[in-house]
């Protein structure tokens, strides 16, 4: 596990202690973080101006629960 993953995992655990719908549908989905951290990749490439996106931190945490709760699916394209 990379440190980008690492910090998307340990954001969402932290928030699942406080939050138990979101705790279920994490648990529920089967959805790993490997496959959330893609989905967030996608989302700041759409962002990109010339190859280049900042993104803020409120931003990309929230694609990650958005990941977690919707019917939504990593990207199924290796990353570069």
């Amino acid at each position: 596990m990379n440190t980008f993953e690492k910090i998307i995992k340990d954001y969402i655990e932290s928030a699942c202690k406080t939050d138990a719908v979101l705790a279920g549908k994490y648990e529920k989905s089967g959805k790993d973080i490997e496959g959330c951290c893609k989905y967030i990749k996608s989302e700041a490439r759409k962002q990109a101006k010339n190859g280049c996106a900042v993104i803020a931190d409120v931003e990309v945490f929230g694609w990650a629960f958005h990941y977690i709760q919707e019917d939504i699916k990593a990207p199924e394209k290796k990353e570069p």
